[in-house]
């Protein structure tokens, strides 16, 4: 126990005030949106303050007019819980952020991989999927998803072509760590690139006895965008015996455009059987980050609405009900998204009573009738509900798509 107290006050001690205490690690594909500077640095010397660093710039991924040697701060090694500095010498694959004439790390354990040797410790979606890989492959792993978030034409065809000769060649069971590694790489690139012809071969990844290595078949068949990937994401997320991969699969789902019809009835009928729990990519309680996925069933929930299926209202009311929080949020989002007045009162019949336990629930009721209606009534389930009888006959339901035809869904 004392170390543990020891452990979290090391990290406290280390933190960037800018941070708090604990914080929320962007994906990779985020990370990759949100950094000016992506390219490899090299450790020179310390810098004039404790907290800052002098690298070399040796490899420009991204950036433009990016100086020889740049001054970093904001590092944090949750691993190593304090934040020693870095031996002159040291590489890293870095994703940086301008803060006036210093660099920074999105976060203070996200944005500098270690290179070793040849080899690049990375990311490759998140910051519970480490892949030790080549680094000249994860190079052209980034250049080509720069390039693609850009809408710049590059020339991958032939790097594309290993990674699915990769994914070809992977067995279904007893992966070896490395042959794992590089499969992960080699399917997140498709989540990028992956095709009607990438279906079979992602097909054949879901009887992988890894869910990891499902997670990213899941996630890769979200780019394939059609009836048939939208079958086996909907298999995988009633079906898989992990949470993790229901969770992506759930998310993929909302990458179909357009969303096949039959498949949302589909999800209403089974949708109260899929988990309100989010799952956490870090279970250390010295570990700083909140890092989780969405639980499937708010997903899901935020899809049903993003489609509007009017089918799907008694759900997303009963999702108003729940004690979760993040489920209240997606299921308020979801009604909204029906942008039909008429629903009104069936969100303001859901909200606390002063002396319920989730009382303070009522503020997010409170940001979505505000948005819908304008008004400013506070937490007050009866100040809500006086309006409501005051003014509904004044109301009309917006025309279009998401009117309901009976106005409640029920």
């Amino acid at each position: 126990m004392k170390r543990c107290v020891l452990a979290m006050v090391l990290i406290l001690a280390f933190l960037p005030k800018s941070f708090g205490a604990t914080w929320t690690d962007p994906n990779l594909e985020q990370l990759i949106e949100i950094s000016p500077f992506i390219g490899v640095i090299e450790a020179s010397k310390a810098g004039p303050k404790e907290h800052i660093q002098i690298f070399k710039v040796t490899r420009i991924y991204r950036g433009k007019k990016i100086p020889e040697f740049i001054s970093v701060t904001g590092f944090f090694d949750p691993e190593r819980q304090a934040a020693p500095k870095i031996p002159a010498g040291s590489r890293f694959v870095a994703f940086l952020n301008p803060k006036g004439k210093l660099w920074r790390p999105a976060t203070p354990s996200y944005g500098l991989f270690p290179i070793r040797g040849d080899a690049v410790l990375a990311s490759a979606r998140d910051t519970s999927l480490r892949v030790v890989t080549p680094l000249d492959n994860y190079e052209r792993f980034i250049k080509a998803v720069v390039a693609h978030k850009e809408s710049k034409k590059g020339n991958h065809k032939l790097w594309l072509r290993k990674q699915r000769a990769n994914i070809d060649a992977a067995p279904l069971l007893a992966l070896k760590k490395e042959q794992a590694a590089q499969l992960h790489l080699s399917l997140e690139a498709l989540y990028y690139f992956a095709t009607k012809e990438d279906l079979p071969r992602l097909k054949r990844l879901l009887r992988c006895d890894l869910f990891q290595i499902r997670a990213s078949a899941v996630r890769a068949l979200g780019a394939v965008n059609n009836e048939a990937a939208g079958q086996l994401l909907f298999t995988q997320l009633f079906d898989d015996s992990k949470d993790t991969v229901k969770c992506w699969a759930a998310m993929s789902l909302a990458r179909l455009k357009p969303f096949p019809k039959a498949l949302g009835a589909k999800l209403v009928e089974k949708a109260e059987k899929l988990s309100e729990n989010e799952v956490r990519l870090h279970r250390s309680v010295e570990d700083p980050r909140k890092n989780a996925l969405p639980a499937p069933r708010s997903s899901i929930a935020l899809l049903l609405g993003k489609i509007k299926e009017v089918k799907a209202l008694p759900f997303l009311y009963k999702g108003l009900e729940s004690e979760d929080e993040e489920l209240i949020k997606a299921s308020l989002v979801a009604i909204l998204e029906f942008e039909d007045l008429s629903l009104i009162r069936k969100i303001i019949e859901r909200m606390r009573e002063p002396t319920a336990s989730d009382y303070q629930a009522n503020q997010y009721f409170v940001s979505a009738l505000r948005r819908i209606t304008g008004q400013k009534l506070g937490r007050s389930r009866k100040a809500w509900l006086d309006w409501w009888d005051k003014n509904n006959s004044s109301l009309s339901p917006k025309k279009g798509k998401g009117q309901t035809q009976k106005g409640s869904g029920e």
